[in-house]
């Protein structure tokens, strides 16, 4: 799963992935900036990696092997949280087919990003942090 946390010219980020949850804390403009989610189902945060750019922290986050082949319904736990703070990141999606035929995920982006572990593919589903 590619995540964007849409908040730019982050400093002193937090970032803490486990294999249920997301921690962000960082100052964008002189304002802290946190979010603490929990993911629908499980992930590998030892595989997962991210990256602090400008305009956003971009993470590749691998689904855990119990359910790499799942298909899953919504990224987080609360649908309230969800409905409200995440959407869809139009810029980065890949349909299966394509992904198939390109041999996998552009992680171009990601290239020396901060690591939280080995890579490994996954499948793709992309969301954007709107409010931080």
């Amino acid at each position: 799963m590619y995540l964007t946390i849409a908040l730019p010219d982050v400093k002193d980020e937090s970032i803490v992935l486990t294999d249920s949850a997301l921690q962000f804390k960082g100052t964008s403009n002189g304002k802290v900036y946190q979010v603490q989610i929990e993911f629908l189902k499980g992930v590998d945060s030892k595989g997962s990696t991210y990256k602090v750019l400008p305009r956003n922290i971009q993470m590749h986050v691998l689904k855990s092997h119990e359910d790499s082949d799942g298909f899953w319904p919504r990224l987080l736990k609360d649908k309230t949280l969800e409905k409200n703070q995440v959407m869809v990141d139009w810029d980065r999606y890949v349909d299966e087919d394509e992904e198939q035929d390109k041999g996998g995920f552009d992680l171009s982006n990601l290239d020396g990003g901060n690591s939280m572990g080995g890579m490994d593919m996954d499948a793709l589903v992309c969301y954007r942090f709107s409010n931080a």
